[in-house]
């Protein structure tokens, strides 16, 4: 900004060059002389101190003014973090659960009571015979014979002739039913289509006249591989 001159130092400037050429008027009275000439250039010098003082007071002014009321200081603002984006995870794929183990029950089997008086019988013929000799993979029958010695008859509908433990030699089927009611002294033929293991080894399986839980008339099949 330019400094202002001072106005009433301008005025009292030239009142006291007019005092002065007054004084010189005045001491010059007795003999005529000639009227002064005032001296541009000193003219000139007083008028660059007074504004050289003038602009040094604007100066000074200024300082004051700006220590009295300072001005704003900008105040530096931080920079705001901007949270950088996290990455999402995509969601991972849904493992279907592992099935859950079906409990199959083993074939129930008959188990061992008492037999009733009146379901008696006798073998009357068996086949093979007790440790018969077969070679691997040898195809047989089983061939059995029973005769009813108790003191009732044999109801088809409640017997059966039923494989129960031991080595399976039957190709198709665990039991077979009463081809016939048998009655008391009569006689009743199964035959079970067999196989024997491809292994060599002694081998054994037991089958019999079933009733419901009981089981009676306990024949024994036994073969020898070689």
């Amino acid at each position: 900004m330019k400094p202002k001159t001072n106005q009433p130092q301008w005025n009292k400037l030239i009142l006291t060059l007019v005092g002065v050429a007054a004084l010189l008027s005045g001491c010059g009275l007795g003999a005529p002389q000639a009227t002064p000439t005032i001296d541009p250039a000193v003219v000139a010098a007083t008028v660059a101190v007074i504004q050289t003082q003038a602009v040094e007071t604007a100066v000074a002014q200024i300082t004051v003014d700006a220590a009295l009321n300072p001005s704003a200081t900008p105040t530096a603002v931080p920079p705001t973090n901007t949270p950088e984006p996290t990455a999402t995870l995509a969601p991972s794929a849904t493992l279907p659960p592992p099935p859950t183990a079906t409990f199959i029950p083993a074939t129930a089997r008959p188990t061992n009571t008492s037999t009733p008086a009146a379901l008696q019988c006798s073998v009357v013929s068996a086949s093979p015979a007790n440790k018969a000799e077969m070679t691997p993979g040898q195809d047989f029958d089983g061939k059995w014979t029973f005769k009813n010695s108790g003191t009732e008859a044999w109801d088809a509908n409640d017997i059966d002739f039923r494989y129960y433990e031991g080595h399976k030699f039957q190709t198709s089927v665990d039991g077979l039913d009463l081809p016939k009611k048998v009655e008391v002294g009569d006689t009743v033929s199964f035959i079970v289509d067999m196989v024997a293991p491809t292994e060599k080894g002694s081998y054994t399986a037991n089958w019999a006249l079933s009733f419901g839980a009981s089981r009676f008339c306990v024949v024994t099949v036994s073969i020898v591989v070689k």
